[in-house]
């Protein structure tokens, strides 16, 4: 297996996730709000809605370079990778929202912008740490927890609990139906 060098794309990678995930922020409602969509972009202005924006996205990365360098790449502990860079970037956007929130009284679309870029690159350089630091990792590992996490997400777009973190402040809402 030939190495590939991931610092040069690294910064792509930061590039191309902050824009799908602004690009996504909007797809539900420029389609219609067509349900499939609405799976992997976010459905209201909830917290757990905008989490969409970094895990789908990220996994577009991931699966597209995955695809065009695998002779180069170890499956296994690349998508680990991309797990744990997912994880990472939505514990900071939830900590960092509720914190600038909650902590310090600031709502601010800047904020949350800024918010953003700073999860992808924290979640982005952990993600490929663990690819370069990790090597004996069962496939079935890496492929049943992102399942887990996609399926988690689809039932909680359809079915919310009536949380805070799932409810939209602007509409009063929560989810895909209310």
């Amino acid at each position: 297996m030939k190495k590939i060098s991931l610092i040069n794309n690294f910064y792509l990678s930061i590039i191309i996730i902050v824009t799908l995930g602004f690009i996504f922020h909007y797809l539900y409602q420029l389609t219609n709000q067509n349900f499939f969509i609405g799976m992997i972009s976010p459905v209201n202005e909830s917290v757990f809605e905008h989490l969409k924006l970094v895990l789908y996205p990220s996994l577009i990365w991931w699966t597209i370079f995955y695809i065009i360098n695998k002779d180069k790449i170890n499956a296994p502990t690349w998508f680990l990778g991309f797990f744990i860079s997912s994880i990472i970037s939505m514990i900071i956007i939830m900590n960092t929202y509720y914190l600038l929130k909650y902590g310090f009284n600031i709502s601010s679309l800047i904020m949350n912008i800024i918010t953003l870029i700073l999860a992808v690159i924290t979640g982005q350089l952990l993600g490929y740490f663990i690819y370069i630091k990790i090597n004996n990792v069962n496939i079935m590992l890496p492929i049943i927890l992102i399942i887990t996490l996609i399926i988690s997400f689809s039932c909680l777009t359809i079915n919310p609990p009536k949380l805070p973190i799932f409810k939209d402040d602007l509409n009063n809402t929560y989810g895909m139906v209310d």
